[in-house]
This record gives structure tokens, sequence and C-alpha cells, in this order.
């Protein structure tokens, strides 16, 4: 059993009445029917941050330079659509790659594109604005390795977003150490005051208005939220 079933099952030992949840990796695998960690009888939402992640992003890219977004992990490809849609409203144009090793795929307004060299050409990202989209960020080391990358390419301002920053031990330092202009995260997982104090391109991002928000609306609002699933 995985740590994150083995935490599922005591919330509903306990008798927890609803689970609320932000930005899951995999929102398809919560319920026991689709052979998830959670058992039918607990209701389970997830919170969508993707507007936290805008809002600051979209103040930070230059509307006159070309926006890249990319991910390290073709399996973040989602996400990475998601920042560049929603960026899309402020900035046409935008591009989405999905990166890993040398080059993994490459969409270019919704179809993909399985040219190697388009990657490798230095021109591709030359004085760009480029955006890193991960879900978590823990030792930096994806991070850092793909801002140094771009960077080395010709891109001018490179910022990263994750939805968890776990930071663990020296992430901090090696963030700091990168060619990141900026990391935000997401403050799912406490981020102590002595770690942003290593890095001062850490901007952490709260989470609490938007939980409180829906935690008043299940409670307050919206009754229908409780609908409980037979087994």
């Amino acid at each position: 059993m995985s740590s994150a079933a083995e935490v599922a099952k005591m919330l509903e030992v306990v008798g927890v009445d609803y689970v609320v949840l932000v930005d899951m990796e995999s929102q398809s695998r919560l319920g026991k029917l689709d052979g998830g960690i959670f058992s039918n009888r607990t209701p389970v939402e997830v919170l969508d941050a993707s507007n936290l992640i805008i809002d600051y992003l979209k103040d930070k890219v230059n509307p006159e330079r070309k926006v890249v977004v990319l991910t390290p992990h073709p399996k973040d490809l989602p996400r990475a659509a998601l920042v560049r849609n929603q960026l899309a409203e402020y900035y046409p144009g935008l591009d989405i790659r999905a990166m890993e090793g040398e080059y993994i795929s490459q969409i270019l307004g919704g179809e993909e594109s399985w040219e190697e060299k388009d990657m490798k050409n230095p021109e591709t990202l030359k004085n760009c604005d480029v955006i890193i989209v991960d879900f978590a960020v823990s030792s930096g080391k994806t991070m850092t390795r793909w801002a140094n990358f771009v960077k080395s390419k010709g891109a001018n301002h490179v910022f990263g977003v994750a939805s968890h920053g776990v930071l663990m031990n020296q992430a901090p330092k090696t963030i700091q150490l990168s060619d990141l202009e900026e990391l935000m995260v997401l403050d799912t997982v406490p981020v102590p005051q002595e770690k942003i104090d290593q890095c001062n391109k850490l901007r952490v991002i709260s989470v609490a208005p938007m939980i409180a928000n829906a935690v008043k609306d299940i409670h307050y609002v919206d009754k229908e939220r409780f609908v409980f699933k037979e087994e």
C-alpha cells in the first residue's frame, strides 16, 4: 500500500466527512471505483490552484518577447497546457513544449511535432521569456537543470512554478545558485522561514484563502457537495 493510501485509510478510520486536496498529480485515482485511495463513502474534492499561478505569472513576462512554457516531464503536459492557455488571453502566440533529456515532444497550437532538431536549435529559445512548470520541487535539481539549459540556449528571463514546494535539504541553496530568476511555489507544504531566507529567488504563495473559501462553501453554501456513493 502506498503512503498516500495509508494516509487516506487513517483519515477514513477517524471519520472525516469530506476531503479537500489541492492540485493533485492525478485526479483519476482518488475514489475506489477508479482503483484509488479513498473509499466511495468519502467525498473528495480537488481544488485547482492554477489561478494563483497565473496571477503570479501574468505580470512577469514581457509581451514584447516570445514566451515559451516548458515542462520537464511529459506527464505534466496537461498542467503546462493549462498555464499556456490561461496566459494566452494576455499574451498570444505562446509555445508549449515538453522536454526530458535532449528532447521529448513539442506541442504547437495543439498539434504534436516530433522534429528533434527543433529543441537542439539555440534559436528556438533565444531572447524568449521561459516558464518552467512542474508538479513539485523537491531537491530543486530538475528545475535547476532546465533553467540552466534554457539560459544556455539564449533565454532571457527564466521563471519556475510548482504547485508543491517540498524543498528538501539543500533545495533552496540549489535554486539560489541556478539561472532561475524566480521560483514560485504554493504553500501546500509549509515552507519554513529559514528556507525562504536561504533563497531570495523563492516566492511562496498561500493557498489558505482558497481553502477557506472552499470550506465555507462546503458548510454554508453548497450542501449538494456532500454526495456519498454506494460501495
